[in-house]
């Protein structure tokens, strides 16, 4: 999973990278944090894999804050 910022939709900066984060279940709010003090006209969350790809082939957020 990859966070990054872009004001041209274009060039983009990575904000925070991670491997190996798992939810325990549906509902479940996380926060991860990152030193991003700057606005920016567009942020991107990449995911990369899901847990068990023979049972959930996607993934679903419910909402999302960037600050």
């Amino acid at each position: 999973m990859a966070a990054a910022r872009s004001n041209d939709g274009k060039e983009w900066t990575t904000l925070d990278r991670r491997t190996g984060e798992l939810w325990a279940g549906r509902y479940q709010k996380r926060v991860f944090s990152t030193n991003n003090k700057k606005a920016y006209r567009f942020y991107r969350l990449n995911i990369t894999a899901v847990r068990d790809v023979k049972n959930a082939n996607s993934v679903q957020i419910a909402e999302s804050e960037f600050q």
